[in-house]
């Protein structure tokens, strides 16, 4: 979650738990939710209230008050859907979380609720049977309540029909992205759609270090309203994406709202495997979008280069420099020489000249190569410097000073005689 997405609407709705999510467990963060979870603070607080009536209320205070945290906790869980929605914009620190975050604080509370109930009615009432009697009940109905999702605990095998759909993909000879709204669980298979399809996969478990994460969250939200809200937003990030295809399944209760979202987003049905449905956009968009020089890096450090400048851009070549062909050189705008070597500095020196005369652009870096310190590099007249630089570089930049101390570049490094070094 974005530092100040409880701003933005959409990210807000979709990181509220909806109440009857709790209870139905149509949404995958409550598919662990267990419905005694809920009841537990309730007993908790039920038993502590009946105890503090014939007791005080000395003994009860503690239970009573962690129990009460725990229901608040569920409450500040749904987000939009209750009144405590404003305190996300209102506290501290607050519009930095996700409302779900609260559904473990209160997992954790009615768990502590209860057993704090337990402990204080036990050593008060000294009816100890009762006391462990009514925990063996909660641990079977908690047993009871988790066996119907045993299912996800299972070793998933691969879906065959998921499969096929990756093999379609893999046969489409293009670059693209999919994206992969409403499929059942599959377990950590999702993660290997890439692998099978040999295509950059969206969607899926262990997302959560992936940069489009958020705007994921945008189009996931989109697509199972059926594209009723955000959906000029979702048409945009389809199209920035190159989300070309598009997967859902045919079991997914939402399948239906799915369905309709994605055509709604550009997508036409083109194929089918089994329960999986494969869309793909009707206009055609762009994976890479760069534009700009051809540039070949040659040498050592040829390896640095595509960091510099967009990566697309950029072929590297390791070998000698007189390997190559004038007709290789010619295929490109600009030719980064940078930790070159050669085999003949005459025939390298006649290549280099030959690419200049043609109109071709060479950037020289000597470090690494055998002309560092050269007066007549490659024979090109201009010549090959070491500078040693201490204290304070200035230069100048389209006008603008530009000032760095050369101290806090120094360290670790020991070339020429110790100093930092050009």
């Amino acid at each position: 979650m974005n530092v100040g997405s409880v701003h933005d609407p959409v990210l807000f709705d979709f990181w509220s738990v909806e109440p009857s999510a709790l209870y139905t467990r149509e949404y995958g963060y409550t598919e662990y939710q267990g419905y005694i979870i809920l009841a537990l603070p309730a007993i908790g607080l039920a038993a502590s209230i009946a105890y503090a009536r014939f007791k005080g209320l000395r003994g009860a205070t503690l239970p009573i008050a962690v129990s009460i945290s725990a229901l608040a906790a569920l409450a500040l869980s749904m987000g939009k859907y209750t009144p405590l929605a404003a305190l996300y914009t209102e506290l501290p620190y607050f519009d930095k979380l996700p409302p779900i975050r609260f559904l473990s604080v209160f997992n954790l509370l009615a768990v502590t609720s209860f057993a704090i109930a337990m402990q204080y009615i036990t050593e008060a009432s000294r009816r100890t049977n009762m006391a462990y009697m009514l925990v063996v009940i909660v641990a079977a109905i908690a047993i009871l309540d988790a066996f119907p999702q045993s299912s996800f605990l299972k070793i998933e095998l691969p879906d065959h029909g998921y499969v096929e759909a990756m093999a379609y993909l893999r046969d489409v000879d293009k670059v693209f992205r999919v994206y992969q709204p409403g499929l059942l669980p599959l377990g950590s298979l999702l993660s290997f759609g890439p692998v099978f399809s040999a295509k950059d996969i969206l969607e899926g478990w262990y997302r959560e270090a992936n940069p489009t994460l958020n705007q994921l969250i945008v189009l996931n939200s989109a697509t199972a309203s059926g594209c009723k809200t955000g959906c000029e937003k979702a048409k945009a990030l389809v199209k920035k994406l190159c989300l070309m295809y598009a997967l859902s399944d045919k079991r997914h209760p939402a399948f239906t709202s799915i369905d309709r979202g994605l055509r709604r987003l550009g997508y036409s049905k083109v194929a089918e495997f089994g329960y999986i449905e494969i869309y793909r956009l009707n206009n055609n968009c762009s994976y890479v979008n760069v534009a700009g020089p051809r540039i070949l890096a040659v040498g050592t450090y040829a390896k640095n280069i595509p960091s510099l400048v967009p990566e697309a851009l950029v072929d590297t070549y390791d070998g000698y420099l007189d390997d190559l062909s004038s007709e290789d050189l010619a295929q490109y705008d600009i030719v980064v020489l940078y930790g070159f070597r050669y085999r003949s500095r005459a025939t390298a020196a006649a290549l280099v000249e030959q690419y200049l005369t043609n109109g071709g652009v060479i950037v020289i870096d000597t470090w690494g190569s055998p002309e560092l310190g050269s007066q007549d590099v490659l024979g090109l007249g201009v010549s090959s410097k070491t500078v040693s630089l201490k204290g304070v570089l200035r230069f100048t930049v389209t006008g603008t000073n530009i000032v760095r101390s050369i101290r806090g570049w120094s360290t670790g490094y020991s070339y020429g005689d110790g100093n930092w070094t050009a």
